[in-house]
């Protein structure tokens, strides 16, 4: 198997488990969770176009957050992979 395809076979088994564990621990995160139900409840209260907007853009920040950082924890996880496997040979 191609260095690549060992690569993306550990960024794919590893996604989940870097997920878990950053949604538990990664205070940005836990923070913009916050402001997510805030907004949430504000669009319950009162739904305005302003208030859905809010919403939606708060949803798109945390997404693109968790995403962002999730893939950097993979792609870490994958440089020190092949480092050692370069060592090996």
């Amino acid at each position: 198997m191609s260095i690549e395809k060992e690569l993306q076979q550990i960024f794919k088994k590893s996604y989940l488990e870097h997920l878990y564990q950053f949604v538990k621990e990664d205070e940005e995160y836990l923070l913009m969770r916050k402001k997510i139900c805030l907004a949430e409840n504000k669009v319950l209260e009162f739904p305005t176009e302003n208030n859905k907007k809010i919403l939606k853009q708060n949803k798109l920040k945390i997404a693109e957050y968790l995403h962002i950082n999730i893939f950097k924890m993979g792609f870490y996880k994958g440089l020190n992979y092949s480092q050692s496997k370069s060592k090996e040979s």
